[in-house]
């Protein structure tokens, strides 16, 4: 008798295939078996899968095709027995059973995961028995549906034994466990495995009786012992609800949880101990953290001539702070010298000041404005450190600026005010960011006592990171605008490993004990042999969430921290900084998250809910429960339908955003246009250079190296550099300097920042015989383009390689993390190219408090792109391991995806909004580039969470079917070897 199958969908839908005594041969290339009808579906390999009748049973292998054969949605790992209604899927194409001999066949039923459809799944079905040998069932794991006989001989289960013991699962030790039948009874006993044998549960430590129905978890597998095959039918196996979490005991994120749900109230009071240490000593760090000179490469050009100048006359090149003074009446009226004498002696008084200048001692007409109602006087700064000349400012802004008639400006006065101006800032984004955050957080959380979770990790977290910063700062200087990071990055990593934490835990509470089959098969039932305060119910619940969503938050701030120490490879303080306090804070983010947060949900248990409505209580549990019918779920079959429009379209649209960046991008330094126009260093700075002949911030301090002998050459040679294109005919005559240098300024006739100038000091460095170094605001500049030019790709590829392999660690597949690296780049891109249309060209600046410069900040993209592309793979982390379970588990690659956006979907975006408050906060700064460090992050972060993991990732999933998880052999070899596991 033949057997029919019908094709159900595929390029062949609606076609009926007859399988006699011939196997039915599926692929592209059929050779060697009667090919079968399929059309052309690319999917397929060249022979993919074979169906064949034999002694009447209709039964299907796979050929070693590359994405797999699946039977009701379980991938087969052997020759799998058929019965009509079961649907088989090659590729694209699925086939159903229509017809098939009546053999008499026993239906085994096994576990279907969670991940998918629970179905009458039937692997291996086998005729009634002929034999009286028991058998352990794999009912979960890489080789479910495999059947291991237990005979005479005991049999070892281990990934490197040879026989039916061997289930190639990289959670199992070479010899992990052994069964023996003796006289009638079963005993399994653990062989030195190093992550433990588990009954029902509870990890055995001698050789333990088991009998039919018993649950054994080994590494990643799941075994259920079975009748044995006797003449009459046997009885159906009970269908688990929920894989168990396997050998969670066994791994250190469950000894997190396991010594904080034995000992939470011990875990809180050490917590509680260091949060009070961090308050002491970490809290005043922000009064410490002074790296000099944080914007620049001390190791430049400029830099270097400022140290040399510096040493050689005991004073910072330039002029620190400029006083400008409008006298009543305008330059010409009888008090005006008086007026600016005042002024310049109360600026001598400072004891940092070593000269000062003005119209009244140069005559110079450089220091009087074209419609002679401004003069200033220029202070000149002992060779001392940022912090002192910042704080030489602050005194001097006390002691000078009284009169209506004088404001302060200069360098030392912006870096002073700029300062002053961001730790002001990081008040109000505190308290700006701190109620809003928690307000949300009730919605998002669903209750007051788990809303304040993230307020409870972020506070831990940011605190410690304080304390680790001060200690770095002990031995490695840093700039305090690194407390912006740790703040911002602290309470967003808080609540992202909060809510999925603390939602993982919702979920296996709602699902622990639901029904009798559920304890029996998964130790439910409270046992006096479990460990934990709830054994079997809230403590089950607890190491199920840390050892799941705790291996994820894991990855996620190894990718974070990884993003962020890259910085490090900038060596301007300022990166540095940020990349040192942006990565202790995602260390420290996670630790407390996994030490502090579980000790707490282990007090609380069921009470997490608490102070909750009815209504959001049992909203919570829906969604705990949702995998296949919530919004998320529709959502993304949708998306896959269309995968071909909708990834195109998301792809136009990313490109075209970033587009502006690309083409028109423009950018400036940190000076005094960064300062907010209250500010005097920003109302001085406007005045000298729209009212002055000479903007004295854009002087070129040129120095060469000659002989104290050697005055007329250089002043023939400061006549020469003074006639190139764009430099005025003014500055005075060169001077020798002590140790061979001589040194002269040059006053360009444009600003510092414009082409002119910059095209200037290029031409100036190109000087031979002799060379010529150059130093100010314009050859700081070039040097730190230059530096970041140089150091950014680098910076790129580190970057790419760190996170590509922690990806395929993670899934073993090399598609998922190049797909998930050109993802980042286009959502970078975008958030680039908005950054250029809100703060280059303006747009929206009204509404978000500020005035275009007409430029971005050059050092704050390199920060953006680090901390974004961190927090674009935590998103990408949180998703995969969702997809990559439930793939693992058996689901289809579209299931998987569609399973993993459900579960992961609501919480990835919810997390990004939060985060998006607690970094966008900074958009509140009155300091341009702070804002566009908020602005940027903010907008990277709400592509990528919604364009990029909501539409982009599920569409291209779809296109690429089983090839995302594919990896060459000795990669894939490599993985199952080092492969980063739940261990």
């Amino acid at each position: 008798m033949n057997a029919s199958l019908r094709v159900a969908a595929g390029p062949a839908a609606g076609t009926t295939i007859e399988v006699g005594e011939r196997a039915l041969v599926i692929g592209r290339d059929s050779q060697g078996g009667r090919a079968g009808t399929l059309g052309d579906d690319p999917e397929l390999s060249r022979r993919h899968a074979q169906i064949s009748l034999t002694s009447g049973q209709l039964v299907v292998e796979d050929l070693g095709s590359s994405n797999g054969t699946f039977v009701n949605d379980v991938r087969i790992e052997g020759p799998t027995g058929l019965e009509p209604g079961d649907e088989i899927r090659c590729g694209s194409t699925t086939l159903t059973v229509e017809g098939a001999p009546d053999r008499g066949t026993t239906a085994v039923r096994l576990a279907a995961p969670q991940a998918t459809r629970v179905r009458e799944v039937s692997p291996g079905r086998i005729p009634t028995a002929v034999g009286a040998e028991p058998e352990l069932h794999v009912v979960a794991g890489k080789r479910l549906g495999t059947r291991i006989p237990v005979g005479a001989e005991p049999v070892v289960i281990g990934r490197g034994v040879k026989g039916p013991g061997a289930l190639h699962d990289h959670e199992l030790s070479r010899r992990h466990a052994k069964v023996s039948h003796v006289d009638g009874t079963l005993l399994i006993e653990d062989v030195g495995s190093t992550n433990g044998t588990f009954v029902n549960g509870v990890r055995i430590t001698e050789p333990t009786l088991i009998r039919s129905g018993d649950v054994i978890w080994l590494g990643l597998s799941t075994l259920m012992v079975a009748e044995p095959r006797v003449e009459k039918k046997p009885e159906e196996e009970p269908t688990p609800v929920e894989p168990p979490a396997p050998s969670a005991e066994s791994s250190l994120l469950s000894r997190f949880a396991g010594l904080s749900d034995r000992h939470p109230k011990r875990v809180l009071a050490v917590i509680a101990v260091v949060f009070v240490i961090a308050i002491v000593f970490g809290a005043p760090v922000a009064g410490m953290m002074h790296a000099n000179d944080p914007f620049n490469d001390h190791s430049s050009q400029s830099i270097q001539v400022n140290r040399i100048i510096g040493h050689a006359t005991g004073e910072l090149a330039g002029p620190q702070v400029i006083a400008l003074v409008k006298p009543p009446g305008g330059v010409n009226a009888p008090g005006t010298a008086a007026l600016v004498g005042n002024v310049s002696a109360a600026l001598r008084q400072e004891p940092t000041v070593t000269r000062v200048q003005s119209f009244y001692s140069t005559r110079s007409r450089a220091f009087v404005s074209n419609d002679g109602q401004y003069t200033y006087v220029a202070a000149y700064f002992k060779n001392v450190s940022d912090n002192d000349a910042s704080n030489a400012a602050s005194r001097l802004l006390d002691r000078v600026s009284k009169p209506p008639e004088v404001k302060l400006g200069g360098p030392a006065v912006a870096g002073q005010q700029i300062g002053a101006q961001v730790g002001k800032d990081l008040g109000v984004a505190e308290g700006l960011a701190f109620p809003i955050l928690f307000i949300l957080s009730l919605f998002v959380f669903r209750g007051v006592v788990a809303a304040l979770m993230p307020l409870f990790v972020g506070g831990i977290a940011v605190l410690v990171t304080f304390l680790a910063l001060r200690i770095v700062n002990s031995f490695l200087p840093l700039s305090q605008f690194a407390l912006n990071i740790v703040i911002g990055l602290g309470l967003g990593l808080a609540i992202d490993y909060s809510l999925f934490v603390v939602s993982r835990y919702r979920e296996e509470l709602a699902k622990v004990g639901q029904d009798p089959a559920h304890e029996k098969i998964y130790g439910a039932v409270p046992r006096t042999e479990a460990h934990g305060r709830f054994p079997g119910t809230e403590s089950e619940a607890l190491h199920r969430a840390i050892y799941t969503a705790g291996r994820t938050i894991t990855y996620s701030a190894a990718t974070v921290t990884l993003a962020l120490a890259s910085l490090c490879i900038m060596p301007m303080p300022f990166q540095y900084s940020m990349g040192i306090g942006g990565a202790l804070t995602a260390i420290i983010a996670v630790t407390t998250a996994l030490v502090a947060l579980p000790a707490l949900l282990a007090v609380l248990g069921p009470r997490i809910n608490s102070l909750a409505p009815k209504r959001w209580q049992r909203s919570a549990e829906r969604t705990a429960r949702l995998d296949t019918s919530g919004p998320w779920y529709r959502l993304v079959q949708w998306v896959m339908r269309h995968a071909v429009p909708v990834a195109t379209v998301c792809i136009v649209a990313l490109i075209a955003l970033g587009l502006p960046f690309f083409t028109g991008v423009k950018f400036i330094g940190v000076d005094s246009s960064v300062v907010p126009t209250s500010l005097s260093a920003r109302q001085v700075d406007d005045i000298l250079v729209s009212r002055f002949p000479v903007d004295s911030s854009s002087q070129i301090t040129a120095l060469v190296r000659a002989p104290a002998s050697a005055a007329p050459q250089m002043a023939a040679l400061t006549t020469s550099v003074r006639a190139f294109p764009g430099a005025l005919q003014a500055g005075g005559p060169p001077t020798a300097l002590p140790g061979g240098y001589w040194t002269f300024a040059v006053l360009p006739a444009h600003r510092p920042l414009d082409a002119q100038t910059i095209s200037l000091v290029k031409q100036i460095r190109a000087h031979q015989n002799p060379a010529i170094e150059t130093t100010g605001n314009t050859s700081q500049f070039i040097d730190q383009k230059s530096t970041i030019s140089s150091r950014l790709p680098v910076i790129a590829l580190v970057l790419c390689l760190l996170t590509a392999c922690v990806l395929f660690l993670m899934t073993g597949s090399v598609v998922l993390p190049i797909k998930s690296i050109i993802m980042s780049f286009l959502s970078l891109s975008a958030a680039f190219g908005i950054l250029v249309l809100i703060f280059q060209d303006g747009h929206l600046q009204g509404l978000l408090g500020f005035k275009s410069l007409g430029a971005l900040d050059l050092s704050q993209p390199v920060l953006i792109f680090a901390v974004a592309f961190g927090l674009s793979s935590d998103y990408t982390v949180f998703l995969l391991t969702r997809i990559k379970e439930a793939h693992d588990h058996g689901a289809s690659n579209r299931d998987s995806v569609a399973i993993g956006l459900e579960r992961t979907g609501r919480i990835v975006t919810q997390a990004a909004v939060l985060f998006c408050v607690a970094i966008g906060a900074f958009a509140t700064s009155a300091v341009v580039f702070i804002k566009e460090v908020g602005i940027g992050i903010a907008v990277a972060v709400i592509i990528d969470a919604t364009i990029v993991r909501a539409l982009l990732v599920p569409s291209l999933m779809a296109l690429l079917g089983e090839r995302n998880w594919w990896a060459p052999g000795p990669l894939r070899r490599l993985h199952n070897r080092i492969g980063l596991s739940e261990e």
